[in-house]
């Protein structure tokens, strides 16, 4: 019982002290000013669609496993889910709001085409599609990220925050 008292009281006292300076000291102007270097580092801004894309793609895989079961993937769908609508309200550009609200959008998306998929088809085959499409999302992400060429022109690791 002792333990547990004296564990609390400094809990308390950290919070608290954590609290002061987040309210009085903290300079919290530097997190919107430099949001884009934080999540994403130097990648190039006209390039950024390819990160929500496979942002989106990854949603839309993680909304097909919760809607084909329950229990974890149900609960990190619904954080995924919730998290960019959260997000959504906040200061960023429309074109980043319409990103977040379509990342939601397609693990809603996930979710329905998972139930469906349990209810309709062969439990066999619709593991397949969804072990390939997990097994792609790697090596896809890192093509898209890093880019091939032509249409999808390359970006140097120097320029993505990364070293060569």
């Amino acid at each position: 019982m002792r333990s547990t008292v004296l564990t609390a009281a400094v809990i308390g006292v950290i919070a608290f002290h954590l609290l002061r300076w987040a309210v009085t000291e903290a300079r919290w102007e530097v997190i919107p000013a430099n949001l884009k270097l934080l999540l994403v580092g130097t990648y190039p801004a006209d390039q950024l669609w390819r990160v929500w894309a496979i942002l989106s793609f990854l949603g839309l895989l993680t909304g097909f496993a919760a809607g084909r079961r329950r229990g974890l993937a149900r609960r990190i769908a619904r954080a995924a889910f919730v998290a960019p609508i959260a997000l959504a309200p906040l200061p960023f550009p429309l074109g980043t709001r319409g990103w977040l609200l379509g990342a939601a959008a397609s693990i809603a998306a996930g979710f329905g085409l998972g139930q469906l998929a349990e209810l309709g088809g062969s439990r066999r085959w619709i593991k397949r599609v969804e072990v390939v499409g997990w097994a792609l999302s790697f090596p896809v992400s890192l093509l898209v990220l890093n880019g091939v060429g032509g249409p999808l022109p390359v970006i140097a690791g120097e320029t993505s925050g990364g070293s060569c």
